[in-house]
């Protein structure tokens, strides 16, 4: 296979290593506005700083999107125009009017044709859980709630000039951290269907144009309710000090976890009165070894861009699809609706 990567930053460099890794590609090929980066991040691959004239050049199997976040959603159509497959970074996009372009794309082949990256989802603890929710296991969902911590302080903001600001990044934590934590929950209960919350900038001020936080209007907590009709709370904060912490918590009818994406996911608290399932649950991870340097990428990001190499390969649909990516990506914007319009929000925002 041939393979694109464009934008070759900090996560485009996780791309290329899983890549140069992938017995099945032969070429990866690099683009990027700045050609000397590209360069930096391998001297002896072919380098473009167009996307357009890249694919009119050479034919490729698969482009990865890892440029700043409100490029997407132009780089998807560019793809599709060339029928290129496409893995994209989170979030697809950072706009109503973005998010209204793609889901009418997700209602035609581009469905197959593009995939979001969210790795937690390849979790066997994570896969598990989502099979034997889905199979009433744990009974009726009394309760739940999702918080999201960590610390991305001035460094991090000055790393690139997009970063923190509304034009080059969209969102803060909600959108480019906590987006992940968003996603799972919302993928093991069912969706969502209304929210209400206030994104805030709270702590960096000076550094950065979008929020630190996410809270209730009334109190800490966010307010969420399910298409099962269950509500739930969450709170996000991106706070000095602070560890990387995504935690979901489910209390239901014959079971309860808190769990974390931290380490390729682990439960941090399981309880269930089938001692058998108790065993299932506790016995689904990864090996420990496998674990990456940094808790928020783990080995779960190879095995989702593995994964895209081998249904491509095989002419099997994404295992996230673009409607799939997008559920996260719209209940992120839903948020910063509720936040702007000051009153809880329903979820589609847009058909």
């Amino acid at each position: 296979m041939h393979v694109g990567i464009v934008g070759c930053g900090v996560i485009g460099a996780v791309h290329h290593e899983v890549l140069r890794e992938s017995s099945e590609v032969l070429e990866v090929v690099l683009c990027d506005l700045d050609l000397r980066k590209a360069r930096q991040l391998d001297p002896n691959a072919t380098v473009h700083d167009n996307l357009d004239d890249l694919l009119r050049d050479i034919r490729l199997d698969l482009v990865c999107l890892c440029t700043p976040h409100p490029s997407h959603p132009a780089l998807i159509q560019i793809c599709l125009e060339h029928q290129v497959p496409v893995l994209c970074e989170k979030p697809l996009c950072t706009t109503l009017e973005d998010l209204k372009r793609l889901k009418s794309l997700a209602r035609t082949s581009a469905n197959r044709q593009v995939t979001g990256i969210f790795q937690h989802r390849y979790a066997p603890s994570a896969q598990l859980l989502k099979e034997l929710l889905g199979q009433d296991v744990f009974g009726s969902v009394r309760s739940t709630r999702a918080r999201f911590q960590c610390d991305r302080g001035p460094s991090y903001y000055a790393s690139a000039p997009w970063r923190g600001t509304t034009s080059g990044e969209g969102g803060g934590v909600v959108l480019n951290q906590g987006i992940h934590t968003l996603d799972l929950w919302q993928w093991l209960l069912g969706g969502v269907v209304a929210v209400s919350g206030r994104a805030l900038n709270l702590e960096h001020r000076d550094c950065i144009e979008v929020e630190d936080t996410l809270t209730g209007w009334d109190s800490e907590w966010a307010w969420v309710r399910f298409s099962s009709g269950v509500e739930g709370q969450l709170q996000m904060l991106n706070r000095s000090g602070a560890s990387w912490n995504p935690q979901i918590e489910v209390q239901a009818e014959r079971g309860s976890f808190c769990y974390t994406t931290n380490d390729n996911g682990r439960f941090l608290k399981l309880d269930h009165e089938d001692p058998e399932v108790l065993l299932q649950l506790q016995s689904a991870r990864l090996p420990e070894q496998l674990t990456r340097s940094k808790p928020e990428y783990s080995i779960l990001h190879e095995v989702q861009i593995r994964d895209t190499l081998r249904r491509i390969q095989a002419g099997e649909p994404p295992g996230v699809s673009l409607g799939d990516a997008l559920q996260a990506n719209e209940l992120v914007l839903a948020f910063y609706e509720s936040s702007r319009r000051e009153t809880p929000v329903s979820l589609p925002l847009c058909i």
